[in-house]
């Protein structure tokens, strides 16, 4: 199950959430719930990102399941892994105050057992609900500082938190540009490609690619944000980009 789980993580990176979602589907398969609800909890938490990657809904169903397994188990990581993402979904669909205190708990949660990535994946999506409360300057502050840790964590070699850096570029240039700063929405794009392309991520930077053809349609700049446009169906390794 450790190498089921390897796999899941590398051909989730690699864009390849079809190989993703098929490991995830064998490991279900072979897991007693009732004897491993953790791991398998972790598995339905993949399920749920897949199936919202490739379109295929909106990936709820499969985080119910998740959040069912590790309800009343001690803190753990992937109790952690799970508010995080319970809370990224609910920003994304239903925002609101419910949504900010899910995307606090899932913080607290992370820092309790000390797994950062987590907590760094959470604080984005707080920024990103903060942001969207009226707080801008707060928000996109908060936003910039994670995405700073993680590429800072990249560049030592850490890669295990690697995964929220698509994201990062993706959220903050789409607070930007909800926020009508489109200019400054393209400059977080054109860092984001390059940073992404670096450590070779072409589903991540095909997300980026898409915020950057939004902005750019919104400063009139027809031909540019065509391009963009196009080079995010040449990079998208998955549907929702």
């Amino acid at each position: 199950l450790d190498l089921l789980a390897e796999i899941v993580v590398a051909a989730h990176l690699s864009g390849e959430q079809e190989r993703a979602l098929t490991v995830s589907k064998q490991a279900l398969r072979d897991l007693d719930e009732d004897r491993a609800p953790l791991r398998a909890a972790w598995f339905w938490n993949q399920r749920a990102k897949q199936m919202e990657g490739l379109a295929r809904g909106d990936g709820r169903a499969e985080l119910d399941r998740a959040q069912e397994l590790v309800r009343g188990l001690p803190p753990s990581p992937v109790h952690a892994e799970v508010l995080a993402l319970a809370a990224a979904l609910a920003a994304t669909h239903t925002p609101g105050p419910e949504t900010f205190a899910k995307a606090e708990r899932a913080v607290e949660f992370a820092r309790l057992v000390g797994a950062e990535g987590i907590e760094l994946n959470a604080r984005l999506t707080l920024g990103g609900l903060t942001a969207e409360a009226g707080d801008v300057t707060g928000g996109l502050a908060e936003m910039r500082a994670v995405r700073d840790r993680v590429v800072e964590l990249g560049r030592a070699g850490v890669l295990s938190h690697i995964g929220v850096l698509g994201r990062c570029y993706t959220n903050l240039a789409s607070a930007l540009e909800s926020v009508g700063r489109s200019a400054e929405a393209v400059e977080a794009t054109v860092e984001g490609i390059e940073v992404l392309t670096g450590f070779g991520l072409p589903d991540a930077q095909a997300w980026v690619v898409a915020n950057q053809a939004n902005a750019l349609f919104s400063l009139g700049r027809w031909d540019e944000a065509e391009r963009a446009a196009l080079e995010t169906r040449r990079l998208a390794r998955t549907a929702k980009p």
